[in-house]
């Protein structure tokens, strides 16, 4: 079984108006000012109240979190690799958050007018109307994309070409699609490593403070991986269960009021943590560096 019949490729673009622009004669003036060179730096003003896009740019960050804990890395195209399983929840999500990113770009367009009289006011002489696009036009600064497409296979060709030249292709890609395949596996290590090993130093300090993500972040990701690990690799199950069945058994109360609990979990983690530091290879190349 292959990332093909059981994933997704996702893709997330999300575009909102720059509020920033290189002021040429402010710059000019402050680096004489000082006594500067003409390269020392440069004065950037807002063109609106930062506060007016906050609303927007906090569904943006929202929606690339999102995206970000549900996929893993494919490729170099700013695709995602999606597990199958999780389809409709990451569907159902995108549309509620596209939905709330137009609605507040609804409110941001219909304010404009507004936020660029109130800029006069705000920058002086700084203020200069070239800096802003009619109303109509800032609708276009705002794009909130998502699009999913299959996993590609060695077969996916829609031309005809000698037979020759297509195996020679087709084992390229094979072999390219093996890479990928491998690289997101490695990001799966890469994504249980850091949460266990932070649990490990937190928990081997007694007096160390921690929120319940300490424990709800590493639950989280053993649920995407054991979503992703469709070839069943042996290995990253046997970790995953090993990790559920030693450092996620306790609620994060239980490993604040219980030395005796904290220090048993604390050193499980350190002893798993320095497992996937041999299995990984970063114990050796830390010896090497």
């Amino acid at each position: 079984m292959s990332f093909a019949n059981t994933a997704l490729l996702a893709s997330l673009n999300i575009s909102t108006f720059t509020n920033g622009r290189k002021d040429n004669k402010a710059t000019e003036e402050t680096n004489n000012a000082q006594n500067a060179k003409a390269d020392a730096g440069y004065y950037r003003k807002c063109l609106v109240d930062p506060a007016s896009l906050k609303p927007i740019t906090n569904i943006a960050s929202e929606a690339r979190r999102y995206h970000k804990e549900k996929t893993a890395p494919w490729g170099k195209k700013g695709e995602q690799l999606l597990p199958a399983k999780l389809h409709l929840e990451y569907n159902t999500k995108m549309r509620e958050l596209k939905a709330k990113f137009a609605d507040e770009v609804v409110k941001f367009v219909a304010q404009w007018p507004s936020l660029v009289q109130d800029a006069q006011a705000i920058l002086g002489n700084m203020y200069d109307p070239d800096d802003y696009p009619s109303q109509t036009d800032i609708v276009k600064e705002f794009s909130f994309e998502t699009k999913i497409d299959a996993v590609p296979t060695k077969d996916d060709f829609r031309v005809q070409i000698h037979e020759s030249e297509l195996k020679a292709i087709q084992k390229e890609l094979e072999d390219r699609i093996r890479k990928q395949e491998a690289e997101a596996y490695a990001n799966l290590w890469d994504r249980l490593y850091e949460p266990v090993k932070h649990m490990a130093e937190k928990l081997s300090d007694p007096k160390a403070r921690f929120h319940n993500t300490l424990v709800t972040n590493l639950i989280n990701v053993i649920e995407f991986m054991e979503a992703l690990n469709v070839n069943q690799d042996q290995q990253l199950s046997a970790l995953a269960n090993d990790i559920k069945d030693k450092l996620c058994v306790y609620e994060p109360e239980t490993l604040r009021k219980d030395p005796e609990v904290r220090q048993q979990t604390a050193k499980a983690a350190a002893d798993i943590s320095d497992m996937m530091d041999i299995a990984m290879g970063k114990t050796s190349n830390q010896q090497a560096a």
